[in-house]
């Protein structure tokens, strides 16, 4: 914490004694006189130090605290309050603050020497419990007993920022989950998401699903394999967002089922992509069959006008895909799909395929999909090689 002079406000005639307190989770705020300022952080050193003599015997559910949409049930100094006051400024809570929930919750059912951690002393947790213990019951943990990497590296992240938060509340001096170590690839991964985005395994599936399910599915199917939108993005997809003139979708938006449709989560989700005219020719069709509905209607809702439930499409992907031999497929597969076309396709322009997939940073494309790249290459490099060699 420090006090500095804003030169623009004092110039301007303004307040411009700033005491920045975001160090440790606050705010900045502005004083007449360097003496009002002083008082103040007098002041919240003073509740500072019987926090931190306190917090040293805090428990992780103590420095969670409990989880609320509503600002006033949540405790002053816990994880959980600093997360709200520090995403919501006023508006719609974001997505992440609900993802958050769902991963410290996941966290804290975790057992660390036979103890659930919600119990444990946030000063005695060490980075070998969280390699070999919180890791192992992670991995195994999820829906369907077992956590991709990607997951679990999102999972790290967030538990990351709760342990800073810790040492920053005097419970800790240290972060145990800094030095925890994740594979990047665990097993046959690599094999089997090779293996579920077959072009082959692809056109079965959508044939299996044209038979089986009516016309909304199958262009929902046909939309995903051919934009890489995410599920929540196609959920939460309105006609006004689909431009027929020239051929293009705007994505701006996103459904999670406690929040309902919002903003996308980062500003690189927000993007334009072009789609094929039979596509377009297909989408058309579908709003003429559906009765012309009004422009802010969801694409791909219920007829109520409602977003399908999570598991909706996923469902319907998943049974056509074992009529068609392959159990394995999930609708994020599609994503996958699409991306290893691009990639196919644009070669090394990186730029363009993370643009197009909406990626916060070009590495999350090469982390990702950087086999795809890495086979692109060999084979172009195979093919002239083949050229200059004498049979």
């Amino acid at each position: 914490m420090k006090i500095r002079i804003d030169k623009a406000a004092k110039k301007a005639g303004r307040k411009c004694y700033v005491l920045d307190a975001r160090s440790i989770g606050s705010k900045q705020t502005y004083f007449e006189t360097m003496q009002q300022a002083e008082h103040e952080l007098r002041k919240i050193q003073n509740t500072r130090s019987a926090i931190l003599s306190e917090s040293f015997s805090w428990n992780f559910a103590k420095l969670v605290g409990p989880f609320s949409k509503d600002p006033k049930e949540l405790i002053p100094g816990s994880y959980f309050k600093y997360e709200y006051d520090r995403m919501s400024k006023g508006a719609i809570l974001p997505t992440c603050y609900y993802e958050q929930k769902e991963i410290i919750k996941a966290l804290l059912e975790c057992k660390v020497d036979e103890k659930p951690l919600s119990k444990v002393l946030v000063r005695n947790l060490t980075t070998g419990h969280c390699q070999f213990q919180i890791l192992e019951q992670l991995e195994k943990g999820g829906q369907k007993g077992g956590r991709s990497i990607k997951t679990l590296r999102n999972m790290r992240t967030v538990f990351n920022k709760l342990m800073d938060f810790g040492i920053a509340c005097g419970c800790r001096a240290d972060n145990p989950f800094k030095a925890m170590k994740l594979d990047n690839i665990r097993g046959d991964d690599l094999e089997q998401q090779i293996k579920k985005i077959n072009p082959m395994d692809i056109q079965d599936i959508g044939d299996q699903i044209k038979k089986l399910y009516d016309h909304q599915v199958y262009i929902a199917f046909q939309f995903s394999i051919m934009t890489g939108v995410r599920a929540g993005e196609l959920a939460a997809l309105s006609w006004e967002k689909i431009d027929f003139k020239n051929n293009e979708v705007h994505i701006n938006r996103s459904y999670k089922k406690d929040v309902g449709v919002a903003n996308v989560k980062t500003l690189t989700s927000n993007r334009i992509i072009p789609l094929k005219i039979d596509l377009v020719r297909q989408l058309k069709e579908l709003y003429i069959k559906e009765g012309r509905p009004s422009l802010d209607s969801l694409v791909f809702g219920q007829k109520c006008g409602k977003p399908h439930h999570t598991g909706y499409f996923r469902e319907r992907l998943q049974r056509a895909a074992k009529f068609a031999g392959n159990d394995t497929i999930v609708w994020h597969d599609l994503r996958h799909y699409y991306a290893s076309v691009m990639l196919d396709y644009f070669g090394d322009d990186i730029w363009t395929v993370s643009n197009l997939m909406g990626h916060n940073d070009i590495t999350t494309t090469t982390k990702i999909y950087g086999h795809w790249i890495q086979n692109s290459k060999k084979k172009e490099k195979l093919a002239n090689a083949v050229m200059n060699i004498n049979f």
